[in-house]
C-alpha cells in the first residue's frame, strides 16, 4: 500500500467531481481510462480529483476544461456516490451537463472517448464507483431527455 493509498481511507476519501454530459436524444459522453492509470481500460464519466481549496463544482469546470477543452456552465448536481476500493475510498459527485448535440471530442485524459446511447451504457465495463449511477441514469435523466 502506497502512502497515497493509506491516506485515502473511508474517513478521508479521495474527492472526485465528474460530468454526465448528455444530449436531449439520450447520447452520453464516456471515456475509457488510459491503460497505465488506476482502473486502466475501464470506462468512466469525465472529471477528476478536487484540488486543495476547490469545491466539487469548481473541480468539475476545471477538469472538463482541461480534459475536453470545453467550458460547461449549465450544470446541476445529479448523483453522489461513495465507494470503497481495496486500496482507497472515493467520494464522487456527478453533475448533469446538458448539451444540445454531440461534438467531435478529443480528450487529454482518456485512451478513447465515445458518445453512447443511454440504453447501450450497460454494455461497457465501468469503474466500480460509476456502476450504480449507470443503472440509475435512465430515471435521473428522464426529465431532461426524449426517448423518441
Amino acid at each position: 500500500m502506497s502512502a497515497l493509498d493509506s491516506s485515502l481511507s473511508s474517513s478521508n476519501p479521495l474527492k472526485v467531481s465528474a460530468g454526465v454530459i448528455f444530449t436531449p436524444q439520450r447520447q452520453i459522453l464516456v471515456g475509457k481510462r488510459r491503460q497505465w492509470d488506476r482502473g486502466g481500460g475501464l470506462w468512466e464519466f469525465p472529471g477528476g480529483k478536487l484540488e486543495q481549496e476547490e469545491n466539487f463544482l469548481e473541480a468539475l469546470v476545471r477538469e472538463l476544461s482541461e480534459e475536453l477543452e470545453k467550458t460547461f456552465t449549465n450544470v446541476f448536481p445529479l448523483h453522489e456516490a461513495h465507494y470503497d476500493y481495496p486500496t482507497h475510498s472515493v467520494w464522487i459527485v456527478f453533475f448533469g451537463c446538458p448539451v444540445s448535440s454531440p461534438w467531435e471530442v478529443k480528450s487529454t485524459a482518456h485512451d478513447e472517448v465515445q458518445w453512447m446511447e443511454l440504453s447501450e451504457l450497460s454494455r461497457l465495463e465501468f469503474l466500480q464507483a460509476n456502476q450504480e449511477l449507470v443503472k440509475k441514469l435512465p430515471i435521473l435523466l428522464s426529465p431532461f431527455t426524449t426517448t423518441a
